[in-house]
């Protein structure tokens, strides 16, 4: 019995940290998170999968011509279809909350405590990290990619630290344990979500390092040419292995569309550089300060950065400042480097002359002491994960949250598809011109009977085809024109569009249907109205 009770240890800071991470997700943060206009889409398209067995290689949802389509997500796409089918968008809620935690609190602090950067440190720069990332926790597949870049960044970030207390024969033999594993997850990567490439950045920026380390912070000593050499090798491999895809390389032009588009890059805020006034912004800027400050204030020691860590850290700082997409990749590549600056900021001379500055540094080094001796957050996720597993599986739901599961009620036209569906005879499907935003939604909620002519998959619809929409969709335009031409037969639009409103003004006869949220427009056959 007293051999069971040493093996128990106390809760610490950071399961405390761990409850109100998972709190903050439930009660604030999920309310927004199935209003991604891809939440149709991506689950039918993993139905295409499960069915079919087999990826689309033509757009198999939108009315109108045949489009080859790059369905460059299909593998997170059955996951998240099985996951649906299984358990309905409660689990879905689940399952993504619990993967999208934990890859903060059991991923990325792991890294941070291995790499001998303190606990409290770590934690608190854990935390900075988890809160400035929610912006991206939304019901799609980029969930799944936070997973993979967390692994695969604390892979290399660790490899490029343990290089420099190895041996060259030791150094080869570290190298060569992740000649298995990082392949594998790349390949997987590679079939779950385009962000594979900033993995790829990642191990490259290992690889790379090594020379930096070497021919420019002379470390010529500390590095062997075998273990670079090697290095490369692995980054070459994994770049390779995301051939391993339906599409070949097809996979990788579809990304270079997207990304070469300064239309659709300046379309999407989430492309667009952060607002520094903003939540987000701000907390960026307070992970920069905290980092910036410690290493001016430093006085000797060691070279604060590797190689690794100065290329990537420069590399995702400076996309961060251009897209707010790379803020969650940009923090979690400040985390380390955040944690350890931490600890510099007890080398000031107010901590050793100050009375009341030297309690609180004794009170930090004995919270340290008190966090190394804890469960190091173990009893904090067991607690969460019990909670939201017990209410989901006794109640259907989850604690704290009391919205709606599945796109809100809110922003999705859930009684205006059901209306246009009622008008239908048997057997009969029906194209409908919406917001892009809704496309998805029609894609899953419309059942085959109606289709959408737009969504938000840009590269496959292309630039002309959006800008048409929006040139023709306005009262001063032919839009019957377009629409006829398109075999559209009924508009679905929001209440406070343009056209909608000048219908309802001008041409009531046209309105087919209308509530708080949409309206239904019929195409008139004949030209004019």
């Amino acid at each position: 019995m007293l051999l069971l009770q040493r093996k128990i240890k106390h809760p610490g800071l950071f399961d405390f940290v761990i409850l109100v991470g998972f709190w903050g997700l439930l009660a604030v943060q999920m309310q927004g998170f199935s209003d991604d206009p891809g939440v149709g889409w991506h689950i039918k398209t993993g139905e295409f999968v499960y069915r079919n067995f087999s990826v689309p290689r033509v757009d198999p949802f939108l009315a109108g011509p045949q489009r080859e389509w790059v369905a460059d997500q299909w593998l997170s796409d059955l996951l998240l279809y099985l996951c649906y089918q299984t358990g309905g968008f409660q689990l879905l809620y689940l399952l993504l909350t619990i993967l999208f935690a934990l890859t903060f609190f059991l991923i990325l602090y792991a890294n941070c405590v291995k790499t001998s950067c303190g606990f409290l440190g770590s934690a608190l720069a854990v935390l900075l990290t988890f809160k400035l990332s929610q912006l991206h926790f939304i019901l799609r597949p980029v969930v799944f990619s936070f997973f993979f870049f967390a692994v695969v960044f604390g892979l290399m970030y660790r490899v490029s630290h343990e290089l420099f207390q190895s041996s060259s024969e030791e150094q080869v033999q570290k190298i060569k344990n992740n000649f298995l594993s990082l392949p594998v997850l790349f390949i997987l990567w590679a079939n779950m979500h385009p962000s594979f490439v900033l993995g790829l950045i990642v191990v490259f920026a290992a690889a790379a390092g090594t020379l930096v380390d070497k021919y420019i912070f002379n470390e010529s000593a500390a590095l062997s040419d075998i273990a670079i050499k090697r290095l490369f090798l692995l980054a070459l491999t994994c770049a390779a292995v995301t051939l391993v895809n339906p599409y070949f390389w097809g996979l990788h032009w579809s990304i270079f569309e997207l990304g070469h588009s300064s239309f659709f890059m300046k379309f999407h805020m989430e492309w667009l550089s952060p607002d520094f006034k903003s939540f987000e912004g701000m907390l960026l800027e307070v992970m920069l300060a905290v980092i910036g400050v410690a290493l001016l204030i430093r006085s000797g020691g060691p070279r604060p950065v590797n190689g690794f860590e100065l290329l990537v850290v420069v590399f995702f700082v400076h996309s961060a400042f251009f897209a707010v997409r790379m803020l969650p990749y940009c923090s979690m590549v400040l985390t380390p480097l955040a944690a350890r600056c931490l600890y510099l900021y007890g080398d000031l001379p107010l901590f050793s002359e100050l009375k009341i500055f030297k309690r609180v540094k004794r009170a930090f080094c004995w919270l340290e002491d008190l966090e190394n001796s804890s469960a190091r957050g173990r009893i904090g996720t067991f607690v969460a994960i019990s909670v939201i597993g017990g209410f989901y599986f006794f109640g259907n739901a989850m604690p704290f949250y009391h919205g709606p599961y599945g796109p809100p009620a809110k922003k999705f036209p859930y009684k205006a598809i059901e209306f246009i569906k009622s008008q239908l005879n048997s057997g009969e499907s029906v194209a409908v011109m919406s917001p892009p935003e809704w496309g998805g939604f029609i894609t899953m909620f419309g059942e085959g009977r109606l289709r959408a002519v737009i969504d938000d998959r840009n590269t496959l619809l292309g630039e002309k085809f959006y800008k048409d929409y929006f040139k023709y969709l306005t009262p001063l335009e032919d839009w019957e024109g377009y629409c006829r031409r398109l075999g559209v037969k009924r508009i679905l639009l929001k209440r406070e569009h343009l056209l909608a409103r000048f219908i309802k003004k001008f041409h009531l006869e046209l309105v087919a249907y209308s509530d708080e949220l949409a309206v239904v427009i019929k195409v008139p056959e004949a030209v004019g109205i």
